[in-house]
């Protein structure tokens, strides 16, 4: 039996350091290009990335015995992901396109490092109930990651799969999947055990509410334990007894393309290794901070040991109040 099998998607990764500064219009922030012109980058650099692929690795290196399903393309790009997930332990439960490619991402840079991601979603959007054995979903936990389309479809098929066979579910959904699925998602998360996601997610999906309001407003939804992200200023979380606010370190950051399944993963791992959520948040803080002073999503993901070696010696607080 598996501790956890990730559900989601898979991708090859483009980092464009486009070294552009960024605009203001409209009270927004872009990054502009003339139609037509041909700009110069000034670095290049390629990774796997993709949900289910960034916390399957996050969950191997922290000594958790970690599945993959994610659909592969019928391409070279499929065998290049497969090969990155053995190379990480993880075991593969593949499911191959026979016509489109694996998922493409182009991530820009700015000069200020905000990213703009260019998703091509290939495979991604066609996984089928039917296609997933349903023998190698033995595991204790199912975790979720954002899919669009058929792929959602899916989740929701699986999730019903997880409650009639007491898998536990841990969801991390996306803002463009909360925009296209609202009232689907709505529904689910009186079967979801573990939801976590960021501040604009969880007030695109309820409302806008001062944090422990939201939180308490989600938890009423019937999920077992929320947990909301808010960049530099932290994370929160309710599991109907106690709020907690996890203040981070100050840390220099480089790119922040993957915190955000680091944190989630590292987060479920603690809890898996029997951690309680005030430690495992302080775990799953560290390990985000971790990821975002490196370009690439795995590239700075830390073991268990190094992990908890980091915590003693540099402790994320943690306030807990009732």
């Amino acid at each position: 039996m598996h501790d956890v099998i990730c559900i989601g998607s898979s991708t090859i990764d483009v980092f464009v350091n486009t070294q552009d500064k960024e605009i203001r219009c409209n009270k927004r922030k872009i990054i502009g290009y003339d139609a037509g012109s041909k700009n110069i980058i000034q670095a290049l650099n390629y990774s796997i990335g993709g949900g289910a692929v960034n916390t399957s690795v996050s969950f191997s290196r922290l000594g958790i015995n970690v599945a993959c399903i994610t659909k592969l393309g019928a391409h070279g790009n499929g065998k290049i992901i497969q090969k990155f997930l053995r190379d990480e332990k993880v075991k593969i439960i593949p499911v191959r396109s026979k016509t489109e490619h694996s998922g493409y991402s182009v991530i820009l840079d700015s000069y200020e490092h905000s990213r703009t991601i260019l998703t091509y979603k290939g495979a991604n959007d066609s996984l089928k109930f039917e296609e997933i054995p349903k023998k190698s979903l033995s595991s204790k936990w199912l975790y979720f990651t954002s899919m669009m389309k058929e792929s959602f479809k899916t989740h929701i098929k699986l999730i019903d799969y997880a409650k009639k066979n007491n898998i536990k579910v841990a969801y991390n959904p996306s803002l463009y999947q909360i925009k296209e699925y609202k009232t689907s998602l709505i529904r689910l998360l009186r079967k979801i055990d573990l939801l976590i996601f960021n501040k604009e997610e969880a007030e695109t999906l309820i409302g806008k509410f001062e944090i422990k309001k939201l939180l308490k407003k989600i938890y009423q939804k019937g999920v077992r334990i929320v947990v909301i992200t808010d960049g530099k200023k932290g994370s929160y979380a309710y599991d109907g007894f106690r709020y907690y606010d996890a203040q981070p370190n100050i840390v220099n950051y480089v790119e922040t393309t993957g915190a955000g399944d680091a944190f989630a993963s590292t987060l479920l791992a603690g809890m898996i290794k029997g951690k309680s959520l005030q430690d495992s948040i302080k775990l799953a803080t560290t390990n985000a901070e971790s990821v975002i002073k490196q370009i690439g999503a795995q590239n700075k993901l830390l073991s268990w040991t190094k992990l908890n070696n980091i915590v003693k010696k540099k402790p994320i607080k943690v306030k807990v109040t009732k």
